[in-house]
């Protein structure tokens, strides 16, 4: 208790003596907290996906060991639930089955079980918008309810693909003809809307789910479990967890990275510790002369730095907190970025830390001296 009084008279006395240095060397310690708040939520992956708004981190994927019917997709309580934004249903085409004449095709790959990149594929809210390459890339209500044959061909800029057809014209694909009405840029998938898909007898080698909204890394864990339940023949080949497995093996290298950057920055006020260490080095003289070692004061000059930037760095967590929206949020490199209490936590304790290091030059310079040099240098 009575080393924290010391530590707060000697912060005292330090403004009092030298005011215009002191409020410099905070304002110093305040922009080095908020660079570090800024490194911090816009260069971790961690913190950028856990506010991204990116679809691909509302996509999942799954595979079947074996094909999975119409029914037990659409009738799934998981795919009703309101988590679920759209489904994206897909049945694997063999060589025979696609237009090899109509899109100019010489030869398709073929995976081992016959299958090829090509998939008959069905959309079943509509809500998960394709991209256009010609005519239309949605289905009217009328063509979705009734589940007429019409089909949205895959993109045709690829490599060995030109197609011999427009708008209006007819294909067959798997058996079946369908009447073409646009292209999408999707490579591979033939869409064709819920009902026709049902009608065609086809089955469900795979499917994508998309989710209404971003969730959290435990709320992503809990959608993987549920999906695995509902669907024990699945497999999830990609999941947004994937984003952040690899955001976690790339942790340390980028918290390298900012705590590289809070150095050079803090290196620029550091000097100004300095100064304000050797003004009060007569009082230093004075604890040697009673007898405190160079380590009981060594270990006061550290505390009444981290209680300097403990102090300092709350307040740049507060001031960041109240001005977030207005101006932070505006100069972020990603968007969505949140900070949590947990986060702020984390900051004030990484800035303290790394503080009392860059610091230690700085006071371990003041101290090098022996009683009597001190005493004649400043006597």
């Amino acid at each position: 208790m009575k080393t924290l009084e010391l530590v707060f008279t000697r912060i005292y006395y330090d403004f009092k003596q030298n005011k215009s240095v002191f409020t410099v060397f905070l304002i110093g310690c305040l922009l080095c907290s908020l660079s570090f708040i800024f490194f911090y939520g816009n260069q971790l992956s961690l913190k950028i996906y856990e506010g991204s708004d990116q679809e691909v981190l509302n996509e999942y994927t799954i595979n079947f060991s074996e094909p999975a019917s119409y029914e037990d997709i659409v009738n799934s309580p998981l795919i009703k639930s309101d988590i679920v934004l759209d489904v994206e249903i897909r049945c694997s085409l063999t060589m025979d089955e696609i237009p090899k004449k109509e899109m100019n095709l010489s030869e398709v790959a073929e995976f081992d079980d016959g299958s090829t990149i090509y998939t008959m594929s069905s959309i079943l809210y509509g809500k998960d918008e394709l991209l256009q390459e010609m005519g239309r890339v949605e289905f009217t209500d009328a063509e979705r309810k009734e589940g007429k044959n019409v089909v949205i061909l895959p993109s045709a800029v690829s490599e060995g693909v030109t197609y011999n057809i427009k708008t209006g014209d007819k294909i067959t694909v798997s058996g079946r003809e369908y009447e073409v009405v646009g292209m999408s840029t999707m490579f591979g998938n033939f869409y064709i809307p819920p009902e026709t898909f049902k009608k065609g007898g086809y089955t469900v080698d795979s499917m994508e789910i998309v989710t209404s909204e971003h969730m959290s890394r435990s709320e992503i864990n809990q959608f993987v479990a549920d999906i695995q339940e509902a669907f024990p023949n699945g497999v999830i080949h990609h999941s947004p967890l994937e984003y952040f497995e690899i955001a976690e093996q790339n942790l340390s290298s980028e918290g390298f990275y900012i705590i590289c950057e809070f150095i050079v920055v803090s290196l620029s006020f550091m000097f100004l510790m300095k100064y304000i260490i050797d003004s009060n080095n007569a009082e230093n003289i004075i604890y040697s002369m009673v007898g405190a070692t160079k380590k009981r004061i060594f270990a006061v000059i550290m505390l009444e730095n981290t209680v300097i930037y403990g102090v300092v760095a709350a307040v740049a967590c507060v001031l960041h907190k109240l001005l977030y929206n207005s101006f932070f949020n505006q100069i972020n490199v990603s968007p969505g970025i949140t900070y949590t209490l947990v986060d702020y936590v984390m900051i004030v304790l990484a800035v303290v830390v790394l503080s009392c290091i860059v610091s230690l030059p700085f006071v371990f310079s003041c101290l090098k001296n022996s009683i009597i040099k001190n005493k004649n240098k400043y006597s």
